[in-house]
């Protein structure tokens, strides 16, 4: 019945093999799908995700979730999608629209979608994922009014981990202290906050103060010019900020201090002129930190040397950002530009060496294992200067400082870069 040559034997076990592996995914293909109430809702029951169109009538999603458990009481969906059909109309997720189910541990609202005051309760003990997007459609954007943040809150503030809001207009364009009444308190575990394309101009400074489980933020584009000094003060697992495409032109020093979790900063498209200071005391060591400011207008002049230096002793560090002027740094890597200018004349200027001691300080500090031998700024030069073979590509601390540059030379780069020389 079978060849009697192996391979001919082997070659026809494997024909088989992959038969039975197609009719089975075909079995699994038409077992997955499953359509329900007139292809109103259209679910999938290998990941207990169901889509449901809203197709006319606004006032409709809480009888469809009723017909939705009736018909489908044997599984517990955990994720629902809510996609609005009624185009220049809102559709109103009314009170106890979930309280015959299902309880859904993540929720997603497509299109123009209003919240009452008890729109998710009966989910307080489920509810981990809320999403309302509009990124999809176009006319006005929805309003998302003040009072949603407590109507979302209040109901989900114990088990709550992401909300993302896209594309709707933030009342007053600020996102307020301790984001309702129920957060003024106690900690809570939300792990994302994504609130982009809604037009926020104003961050309040206790905004995240509760949130101490908070690992991303993300509030790219946007209308933020700044941000307060002590936003994140409370933020310690913070793992990634997203600020691209706002009109930032200015941030504190400090503000991105003290979070040791920290691993991408996303600057792209603002107004900054200056690089922000880069975090201290995080766990670069191990991992690299990642920090993103293309298509910002940076301006590479002596005020900025101390960016050098972090790159000698972070190694895992990288930063993307480009040369605004002088005209003859123009459009390089913000390294390759620093690199260019007489950094002995930038030294010689009373504020940039106020910055260059203050970090040598603060390097000692946090650096001991690099640092131990460096107790002052003139004996940081001598280490500077004795790596001068180095290679200039590589950003080595010999390129930073060079003493035996001539006081011509010095004079015409300083003069470039905008520093007087006179002692």
């Amino acid at each position: 019945m079978f060849p009697k040559n192996k391979s001919k034997q082997l070659a026809l076990l494997i024909c088989v093999s992959c038969l039975l592996s197609l009719a089975l995914t075909m079995v699994m293909a038409s077992d997955q799908q499953i359509v329900y109430i007139r292809n109103t809702c259209e679910c999938w029951n290998n990941d207990l995700r169901c889509v449901c169109k809203i197709e006319s009538d606004p006032t409709s999603v809480r009888p469809l979730m009723q017909r939705l458990v009736n018909r489908t009481a044997e599984y517990y969906w955990q994720e629902v999608e809510f996609q609005s059909m009624v185009y220049d109309r809102t559709t109103f997720i009314l009170a106890n629209t979930f309280a015959d189910g299902p309880f859904p541990a993540g929720i997603t609202f497509k299109g123009d979608f209003s919240i009452v005051n008890d729109s998710f309760n009966h989910l307080n003990m489920t509810l981990q994922r809320i999403e309302l997007n509009f990124e999809t459609f176009s006319g006005r954007k929805p309003k998302f009014a003040k009072s949603y943040w407590r109507y979302i809150f209040d109901h989900s503030e114990a088990t709550l981990r992401s909300l993302r809001i896209i594309k709707y207009q933030i009342e007053d364009f600020v996102i307020p202290n301790y984001l309702g009444s129920a957060l003024a308190q106690e900690s809570r575990p939300l792990t994302e906050f994504k609130v982009t394309g809604c037009e926020v101009k104003e961050v309040k400074e206790r905004a995240f103060k509760n949130f101490t489980a908070l690992e991303v933020l993300d509030l790219s584009d946007n209308h933020l010019t700044t941000l307060p000094e002590n936003l994140f003060s409370r933020n310690l697992n913070l793992q990634k900020i997203l600020l691209a495409n706002n009109q930032i032109s200015f941030l504190t020093k400090t503000i991105f201090d003290g979070l040791p979790n920290l691993l991408l900063i996303n600057l792209r498209k603002n107004k900054l002129t200056a690089v922000p200071a880069i975090p201290r005391h995080t766990n670069r060591r191990f991992q690299p930190m990642v920090y993103l400011m293309a298509d910002n207008s940076i301006h590479c002049r002596c005020s900025l040397i101390w960016v050098l230096h972090e790159l000698t002793f972070h190694h895992n560090l990288e930063i993307e950002a480009t040369c605004s002027d002088p005209t003859m740094v123009r459009g390089m890597p913000i390294i390759e530009g620093f690199t260019r200018m007489d950094k002995e004349a930038c030294y010689r200027t009373k504020d940039a060496r106020a910055n260059y001691d203050e970090l040598s300080s603060a390097l000692t500090s946090s650096n001991d294992d690099q640092t131990s031998s460096i107790q002052s700024s003139d004996s940081m030069s001598a280490v500077l200067a004795a790596n001068n073979s180095t290679s200039m590509s590589n950003v080595q601390p010999s390129s930073i400082i060079n003493t035996q540059q001539s006081p011509a030379s010095s004079a015409s780069s300083s003069s470039a870069f905008g520093v007087s020389t006179t002692q």
